[in-house]
């Protein structure tokens, strides 16, 4: 299998103007796989000069070389001589979330600048969580996750024909996958015999989003492996 690579180079440009400051970021999204990419996802961390005095992401926003807008997610990293959250402070870097289309060796490029319009406000993205399963839609496919247990994916679905309807099952395996450890003595530990000790949305974004999962393997007599994962 052919190694998939993007390298995103960064370029800041600054047009000065005391308050009037336009911001330029170019980015260069590089492929070096020999692989054409339609809508590939890419995150990158972007520096932003104290002197564009950008207090908040919905200053932002990304162009493509046509300077059409292109959907994109952001999330503030640092602050110039402050902590993220606070306001009153220019953002010194930012989490950037876009996708990228770029022909097979050939590069593309983006600018990031300040002509605000802030996060992506409607994309196909979401999350319904309840007692006992978390389920996330793309648009392009559907994922449903226990809670009782982990074996990653409960089901996936896909919209094979565009239809909008995820009726197009690839994985079904409740109760079945998961991990698997196997000590030096033979002994199996698995994810499926306990429910997780913490599931956390810990991000939800038009573009991406973070589930975290943290739990313990555990044999069919009751003992741990130690520590949880």
């Amino acid at each position: 299998m052919k190694k998939i690579t993007l390298l995103v180079a960064i370029l800041i440009l600054l047009v000065a103007g005391s308050a009037n400051a336009t911001l330029d970021v170019t980015l260069s999204v590089i492929d070096y796989a020999g692989m054409d990419r339609k809508s590939e996802p890419v995150t990158t961390g972007v520096p932003l000069p104290e002197s564009a005095n950008i207090l908040m992401v919905s200053e932002l926003q990304l162009k493509d070389k046509r300077g059409m807008n292109v959907p994109a997610q952001f999330a503030v990293l640092a602050r110039w001589r402050g902590i993220p959250t606070d306001l009153t402070k220019p953002i010194k870097w930012v989490l950037l979330d876009f996708q990228a289309t770029v022909l097979a060796n050939r590069t593309g490029t983006y600018h990031l600048t300040d002509g605000g319009i802030g996060n992506a406000s409607s994309t196909k993205m979401s999350i319904i969580e309840d007692s006992s399963k978390i389920a996330v839609s793309t648009g392009k496919a559907r994922f449903q996750i226990s809670k009782n247990y982990f074996n990653l994916f409960d089901y996936v679905w896909i919209d094979k024909n565009n239809d909008g309807l995820f009726n197009e099952g690839i994985i079904s395996q409740p109760y079945s996958g998961g991990l698997v450890l196997i000590d030096k003595g033979g002994k199996q530990f698995t994810s499926l015999l306990e429910a997780p000790e913490e599931i956390a949305i810990e991000e939800q974004g038009p573009l991406r989003s973070v589930i975290k999962i943290r739990g313990v393997l555990k044999a069919q007599d009751g003992a741990y492996f130690a520590p949880s994962l």
